[in-house]
């Protein structure tokens, strides 16, 4: 339950990361300070056994730890049912999924 607790927390500081204009628009000092704490959180939670998964575009879909939300068109082949962008990440909980990686997925049209 702790770890589900946690969860919103570290997808807020995700989503606000995500918003690279606004990330950087910031003081730097405090961004740095920011940073520095959610990594110490991040430490602190791998070591109790909270793991993301957090799949790059490109990667191979996952239905075992990730949940396709939207299909992106693709003429390339080679990008059939690949990642094409993670949209919240997914976390494993001691070697257990806790939450799927929502993704959009590359289909083949």
């Amino acid at each position: 339950r702790f770890a589900e607790a946690v969860l919103p927390t570290l997808d807020g500081y995700e989503m606000a990361r995500r918003n690279k204009a606004t990330w950087e628009a910031v003081d730097t000092k405090w961004r740095i300070g920011i940073e520095y704490l959610f990594t110490q959180l991040q430490a602190g939670l791998e070591a109790e056994g909270l793991e993301k998964i957090d799949p790059k575009e490109g990667d191979d879909f996952d239905v075992n730890t990730m949940a396709s939300i939207e299909e992106v068109e693709t003429d390339d082949p080679k990008k059939d049912h690949k990642v094409a962008e993670t949209v919240q990440v997914g976390f494993y909980f001691n070697g257990r999924v806790l939450r799927e990686a929502k993704v959009k997925i590359f289909i083949k049209k």
